[in-house]
């Protein structure tokens, strides 16, 4: 089932990657560092939204923020619901965790979940990397490495976002898998609302 769930997110991140329309002009303070695997990058290009969404009738939003990084492309995603009380514009400025069992939640997980009865909500992060028409994920990662996503700071007036990573993705479908470990950090990333 986490298989599925997670071809489904990946697909959905391409088509919405896919959409150049919604590109925001970044600003002259916009910046992202990039380590992958002991290699820096700066990147200056972005294609960032807040994608406001409803599951099983709770409200919530999803934030990707989209780069291209060492020929790939590269997708943080966070996303928290309105139980959370996010900005109307923005998301809420806390850690944010992939690759954690919602139903077996370690005693010092970040995420925060409500039990809506048939239906779990939880907050998360999810790193994503694709390249070569192959895809990485941070809920792939068979050796329990939790990925931390990071907010620091959001202007929802403004539609900027900071924050730090440390995150390992996983090969989707290969045999052997491969892991790749991105840490880094961005500042004033602008972001449009969908």
């Amino acid at each position: 089932m986490k298989y599925h769930t997670l071809a489904l997110i990946a697909i959905l991140l391409l088509a919405f990657s896919c959409n150049g329309d919604d590109d925001p002009s970044p600003s002259d303070m916009s910046s992202m560092t990039v380590v992958k695997d002991g290699e820096t990058f700066t990147i200056t290009d972005f294609n960032n939204t807040l994608l406001k969404e409803e599951m099983q009738g709770e409200p919530g939003r999803r934030l990707d923020l989209r780069c291209d990084v060492d020929g790939g492309q590269f997708i943080l995603s966070v996303s928290n619901w309105d139980f959370q009380n996010p900005p109307e514009d923005g998301i809420v400025i806390k850690s944010y965790a992939s690759n954690e069992d919602p139903f077996d939640l370690p005693a010092n997980s970040v995420t925060e979940c409500m039990d809506g009865g048939n239906f779990t909500f939880c907050d998360g992060a999810l790193g994503t990397y694709i390249i070569d028409n192959v895809i990485y994920s941070s809920e792939m990662s068979d050796d329990n490495f939790v990925s931390i996503i990071t907010i620091t700071e959001n202007d929802d007036a403004n539609r900027t976002v900071s924050g730090t990573f440390d995150i390992k993705v996983q090969s989707f479908g290969t045999n052997p898998a491969s892991f790749i470990e991105f840490t880094g950090s961005f500042t004033d990333l602008e972001y449009t609302v969908q």
